[in-house]
């Protein structure tokens, strides 16, 4: 009887080992650390890509991509490979970002070369052809990109971001807001909006730059097993639509995390914040609210288990 328990007693451990490896582990420094993937975290962060195809028009036609974002083409918009007007089924691929999560998601900081972004929208199209050959888009008739939006801004630009960089570049003054009626399955509707051309592809973002004092600095030490793996972390201020993400995770404590790209601005309200991704769908979260000071600031951070749809409504929220 006694063998038989020992048998059953080595089988339980050895499963009980199996279930906590696959989850949670030593790293070899003697630090414990989750098991995660910040990038899959990042993923499901994000809204996804839409796809629309549509037939290029002879004439300027309004065309919805998603719910936030309508397009106006015309004959000519749009070049093949060769610079000729292009007429076919065309492919739109479109990526979007209007929320705190959404920015985080796409690890993207509201940072300009003289301060901050205070964002409205960022949004990246695409233009394929049908059998997927790329499309250029024709610098003397760029197609007009609507961001609706019932509320208006003073002061809104446009900044593009470009590839390898982690600031957004003044690009545009060309952002007026309209209203127009357009016509969906026969019904007529009154919408409001931003309209903007672009030249190129690329992150395009509408919003107002602000030009603050800057001098602040801020480190997260988070809790035993939260790492760069694992977690992301950011920014947020009160009074403003602007995140800032925090990559300066220290080598010689990997649960410590700093700012690295910019000093934050002094005597702002502001967030941080830290979201991880755990195996086994399991989110933890922990948000702290505060005032910069001109000295840099040290906050413990100690996520807690969340759902990740409470995690999206504090943020967003």
């Amino acid at each position: 009887m006694s063998r038989i328990f020992f048998i059953v007693l080595i089988i339980f451990t050895f499963l009980l080992t199996a279930c906590v490896k696959e989850t949670d582990y030593f790293i070899p420094d003697g630090t414990f650390e989750f098991v995660g993937d910040v990038q899959a975290l990042r993923q499901e962060l994000r809204p996804e890509t839409v796809f629309v195809n549509f037939e290029m028009p002879e004439e300027e036609t309004i065309i919805p991509i998603s719910d936030r974002v309508h397009l106006l083409v015309d004959e000519g918009t749009l070049l093949d490979e060769d610079g000729n007007s292009f007429s076919g089924e065309v492919e739109v691929s479109l990526r979007t970002a209007a929320e705190i999560s959404e920015w985080a998601g796409w690890d993207f900081s509201m940072i300009t070369e003289d301060g901050f972004l205070d964002a409205i929208a960022s949004q990246k199209i695409k233009f394929h052809s049908a059998d997927h050959i790329k499309l250029k888009i024709n610098p003397d008739n760029p197609p007009l990109i609507r961001w609706l939006s019932e509320e208006e801004r003073k002061e809104v630009y446009l900044f593009k971001r470009d590839k390898g960089s982690y600031k957004w570049n003044f690009h545009s003054t060309d952002v007026v807001f309209v209203e127009r009626e357009e016509i969906t399955d026969g019904v007529a509707e009154t919408t409001r909006g931003y309209e903007f051309t672009i030249s190129d592809e690329g992150w395009y973002t509408i919003g107002t730059e602000l030009l603050m004092p800057h001098g602040s600095d801020i480190c997260l030490k988070h809790s035993e097993g939260f790492t760069k793996k694992n977690t992301t972390s950011f920014v947020t201020f009160k009074n403003h639509n602007t995140l800032v993400i925090l990559n300066g995770w220290d080598t010689a404590n990997p649960y410590k995390n700093c700012n690295s790209l910019l000093r934050l601005p002094i005597n702002e309200d502001v967030k941080v914040a830290s979201i991880a991704g755990i195996s086994g769908n399991r989110y933890f979260f922990d948000q702290v609210s505060f005032n910069l000071s001109p000295s840099e600031i040290e906050i413990e951070m100690n996520p807690k288990r969340n759902s990740l749809n409470q995690i999206l409504n504090r943020l967003n929220n």
